[in-house]
């Protein structure tokens, strides 16, 4: 159970730091970086309260505006930053939204099961969701490099010169992206 306990943590600890990056990415675009003013309090208390699709929604939308969209390899390495954060999104909803028990229905105790159960026109139907700790420290090492991702990203958004800093950010955003791509590893189970 500590196993699980450690890398649940772990996964709350890295998907909220990434929201709060979101977060500071949209202030400093809409203060032109002049932080903690008074219109940055303002945009703050605008952003209290959301949840992580609109932050995520937004910070799209806004990072359009800047001089993003002019440099072609840090628009793409984002798309792929969006894509993969939707799916930790969805990954992150559907596990604290559950109940957890330990093991599997097998006595595996490597594993947890998720229960979701769903009513319908049908009737009841209680879905059992099997994921292995394997799979979440998998998820967790995939969630660290969007999280250094984003890190990255603020930075490279505050450099103004030199341009070799800037290129080897870039490069660490690059990397932190590279054949990224996060699915959810459950085995699906309704009984």
């Amino acid at each position: 159970m500590e196993k699980f306990y450690i890398e649940y943590g772990k996964f709350i600890i890295s998907f909220e730091n990434i929201n709060f990056q979101l977060c500071y990415i949209i202030r400093k675009i809409c203060t032109s970086e002049k932080m903690f003013s008074n219109e940055d309090k303002r945009i703050e208390i605008l952003l209290e309260g959301l949840t992580s699709y609109p932050i995520l929604s937004k910070f799209n939308s806004l990072i359009k505006t800047t001089q993003i969209k002019e440099v072609k390899e840090v628009e793409g390495l984002i798309k792929v930053f969006y894509n993969n954060f939707v799916n930790v999104i969805e990954l992150r909803n559907f596990i604290a939204h559950g109940t957890f028990l330990f093991g599997d229905p097998h006595g595996n105790v490597e594993k947890f099961q998720i229960r979701k159960p769903k009513l319908n026109k049908d009737g009841f139907q209680q879905n059992t969701n099997i994921i292995s700790i394997e799979a979440f420290k998998k998820l967790n090492s995939e969630l660290e490099r969007l999280e250094d991702f984003i890190e990255n990203l603020n930075i490279y958004l505050s450099i103004k010169t030199p341009i070799n800093i800037k290129e080897q950010i870039l490069k660490e955003m690059s990397n932190s992206l590279d054949k990224l791509d996060i699915k959810r590893d459950i085995t699906k189970i309704s009984i």
